[in-house]
């Protein structure tokens, strides 16, 4: 559909798409640190917490480009 109706020359879609890239290096990262604690008892809460608190930010920020279409 972005194809058919040439919206990747649109900004919107383009940031949507970088924010989306984020979103799956994050989720890449919190999966490999709960494989690698997962035999293990320590657990460093900051980084996952971080890393929450950033793909929630950019969820919304997904969410907000989709809607609106500011650009």
């Amino acid at each position: 559909m972005a194809v058919w109706y040439g919206w990747f020359n649109s900004g919107w879609l383009v940031t949507k798409l970088i924010f989306v890239v984020v979103l799956l290096g994050f989720h890449g990262m919190i999966s490999g640190r709960l494989r690698r604690f997962q035999s293990t008892s320590s657990h460093d809460p900051g980084i996952s917490r971080a890393a929450l608190t950033g793909m929630v930010i950019g969820l919304a920020i997904i969410v907000t480009l989709a809607v609106t279409k500011l650009f």
